[in-house]
Order: C-alpha cells, then sequence, then structure tokens
C-alpha cells in the first residue's frame, strides 16, 4: 500500500560521505622502471601500458616502438614497478568545508526525495562483527584505503549533523537499516501503516520487505517490494556471493545436475543472471531457499567433507551446510541489534525448509 507521508526517512550516508572525500582528491601512479632505477607518474595505468588485459598500448607502447626503431631491445611489462597513490587537489584551499557542501548537497536531496516528518542519517560504527565471523576469506579483504580527508570529514559531519545522526555500533549502517525496515513491516502487518521508508544504494537491503527509495535512481521513486522479492534477493546472493564489494565467496557454479533439471546453460561462474534463471521460477520463500539448499549439496556432495587451510592458517573440514552457514551468516542483514542468527534455525527451518 503506497503512502503519502512517512513519520521518518532513514537513510544509510556512509556512501555520500565516502563520495564526497574522494572528490577531493586524484589517483595517479608512479612507475618504477627496476633495472635503472627511473621513476615516471601517469595518472593511471591505462596511460601507462594501455588495457589491462594486454598491457601492449598506452607510454608503454609509444616508448618501445621508438626503441625498437632505433634498435634496441624493447622494455617488458615486468620490468615495471607500480605504485598507487593519491593526493588531494590544488584546486581548492579547504578541502574538508568544501567536500562537506558536498554532504549538505546530498542531504537536501535526501529531504526532497521522501515526504515525511524527520530524516535520520546512519553511518557505520568502528567496529564489525563480522571480521571475526569470517573463515573462508577475511571479510572487505578487498577494500582500498579510505580518502585522504575521510576521518577529518566523518568528523564535521557528525558536528554539524549532530542531532540527525545514527552510529551503527558493531555493525554496518546496512544492518541498522535492516532492523528499522523489519520493525516497519511488523508495524505494518499490525496496522496497515508504514512508519519508515529507507534510503540506500546498496542492493543487499533489498532483502528486507520495506518501503525504500534509491537515492542514485530518484525516478523510482518510492518502491515497495514483496517477501517474496526480498527472498529471492537473499536467495541470489547465498549463490553469487558479493566478492567484489565485501569479499564473500558464493557457490562457484552449479552443477551439470542442478543445470539439466532447471534448464540452465553452461556458464563460467555463477553470476546474478544464472542465479536469478534457477530463482525466478520461484512462487515462494520456501522454493527460493530449497534450490540454495539444492545447489549446495549438489556442488560439495550431500555428506562430503572438504578441507582446506583458511585464510588465519588454521585446518578447517566442512560440509556444505558449513559453506552455506558462513556465507548466509555474512550476507544476512540482521533483524535485531544483538547480531545473532542462524540461517538454518531461524530462516530455513522456520520455513519448513529440509537441510
Amino acid at each position: 500500500m503506497e503512502q503519502d507521508n512517512f513519520e521518518l526517512h532513514i537513510a544509510d550516508f556512509d556512501t555520500p560521505i565516502y563520495k564526497a572525500a574522494t572528490s577531493m582528491q586524484e589517483n595517479y601512479i608512479i612507475v618504477t622502471h627496476v633495472p635503472s632505477g627511473n621513476k615516471k607518474e601517469f595518472s593511471n595505468k591505462t596511460e601507462f601500458y594501455g588495457g589491462w588485459k594486454n598491457k601492449d598500448g598506452g607510454w608503454l607502447a609509444d616508448i618501445n616502438f621508438d626503441r625498437v626503431e632505433s634498435g634496441k631491445e624493447p622494455f617488458l611489462v615486468e620490468d615495471f614497478e607500480i605504485e598507487e597513490l593519491s593526493r588531494l587537489t590544488d584546486e581548492v584551499d579547504n578541502h574538508v568545508e568544501e567536500a562537506l557542501k558536498g554532504i549538505d548537497y546530498s542531504v537536501g536531496k535526501l529531504k526532497k526525495l521522501v515526504p515525511a516528518n524527520d530524516y535520520q542519517l546512519v553511518i557505520g560504527g568502528k567496529e564489525n562483527f563480522r571480521y571475526d565471523l569470517a573463515q573462508e576469506v577475511p571479510y572487505k579483504g578487498q577494500r582500498v584505503e579510505k580518502p585522504l580527508i575521510f576521518a577529518e570529514l566523518r568528523d564535521a559531519f557528525l558536528r554539524k549533523y549532530a542531532s540527525k545522526i545514527f552510529i551503527a555500533e558493531g555493525r554496518e549502517a546496512d544492518d541498522y537499516l535492516s532492523e528499522k525496515g523489519y520493525e516497519n513491516y511488523r508495524h505494518f502487518m499490525k496496522t496497515g501503516v508504514w512508519k519508515y521508508c529507507l534510503s540506500y544504494i546498496d542492493k543487499d537491503i533489498d532483502m528486507v520487505v520495506s518501503p525504500h527509495v534509491n537515492p542514485n535512481k530518484p525516478e523510482l521513486g518510492i518502491i515497495y517490494n514483496s517477501p517474496l522479492e526480498a527472498a529471492k534477493c537473499y536467495a541470489s546472493q547465498l549463490l553469487t556471493g558479493d566478492k567484489s564489494v565485501d569479499n564473500i565467496l558464493g557457490l562457484p557454479s552449479l552443477t551439470e545436475d542442478i543445470r539439466d533439471k532447471y534448464g540452465i546453460k553452461k556458464t563460467n561462474g555463477l553470476g546474478k543472471a544464472t542465479a536469478d534463471k534457477l530463482l525466478d521460477p520461484c512462487d515462494t520463500p520456501k522454493e527460493c531457499f530449497e534450490r540454495v539448499v539444492e545447489a549446495y549439496k549438489s556442488y560439495y556432495g550431500p555428506r562430503k567433507k572438504h578441507t582446506f587451510t583458511n585464510f588465519r592458517d588454521e585446518e578447517l573440514k566442512w560440509g556444505w551446510k558449513d559453506f552455506l552457514s558462513e556465507r548466509a551468516n555474512l550476507l544476512w542483514m540482521y533483524r535485531t541489534e544483538d547480531c545473532k542468527y542462524d540461517i538454518f534455525e531461524d530462516t530455513f527451518k522456520g520455513l519448513g525448509v529440509k537441510v
């Protein structure tokens, strides 16, 4: 049921702070020719050696053309070391003050995006339980360094918007939005009225049933998702993982048995499109998670144990349920502040999924 007004607009605000801080710096690389020790600056790797796959373009191709023309041996990519660096732009006098203007603009857009009596800006705290929970590979192990003025800008943001900010200590801003979204859904089921509208760009929170908006796509308006859509979001992530953003592994691939049973063509790995083909025909959340369990059992074997050494240098012996359980707990957007959750006991068994 669509509404004309909400009690509170709750926005994940980690990304706007990050973007505002990033806008005040420029990235560049220093390339060192190891044999000679000579160094040269480039704006990026493409400028240095062209496309990342063949590495046969850019400055390196030009200099090698001249070397070959003059009878010299061309340089090899392996002869160089690349250091990725950042520096503040020199067009701005006060970078924090200028970046804060960008944050003010983002807040202004949010206030116009949703008809609500008030708004709340949510940022993650310093700790995150998922770092300790991860066993296979380190959580967020692929993340790059924070922007140069991130800490200063965050402090300035906290001072200016103190009365509107909630810090999700021990967890991520996403988790807090999920908690409020779950509270929102329960309130709606009792009263027929939505208290909150959530604002986020991270599709992970789509596993929560709540009205929401994407500030990067305001033309979509307020989105009202269903329990089935939320279940498919979570089930899809259990299959694909979240390698690029949070370094959470998924199922490496669908087995031939699963592909044949559900009419899915063979692909390299298991991406969202393949996961969607497996889940799209499902009519209930239970059926979604039954297919996830079926895919995991088929890949790892229903009773087989796999021995491997994790990133903590510990030897583990896991079956399909262990792999699924860890990924499920890392991917789950939590419904209560204590963050205690078990995928099999709290969701699968509750829906009648046999594990």
